[in-house]
């Protein structure tokens, strides 16, 4: 297939209640669009992270509870003597995070 025909629309069909239809008709006259190009762009453009709406504050307090969490299991473990185990945990966990990183 040519470049030109890859990057033309074509017609597809949705199925839509009328009342479906007329929300998508108000939503994308709102955003100055056409029913189409709303429709691709809510469907082809990633979400944003699911933290990010949050205010500041909300977001501030979540980590730090999420540090303090983290802190007290690591302290737990030192007193038991498993200090071996938490850096285990730490690596594995990090491995996982830099896989997903790669993943994008």
């Amino acid at each position: 297939m040519t470049m030109s025909g890859e990057l033309r629309r074509r017609p597809r069909q949705i199925e839509a209640t009328d009342s479906e239809w007329q929300q998508l008709g108000e939503q994308a006259a709102a955003a100055g669009l056409t029913v189409s190009d709303l429709i691709m762009q809510s469907m082809l453009t990633p979400p944003d992270p699911p933290l990010q709406g949050l205010p500041p504050a909300v977001q501030w307090r979540m980590a730090r509870e999420l540090a303090l969490l983290v802190r007290i299991e690591e302290l737990r473990l030192r007193a038991r003597g498993d200090i071996t185990v938490w850096n285990a945990i730490v690596a594995e966990v990090t491995a996982d995070l830099d896989i997903e990183a790669a993943l994008g």
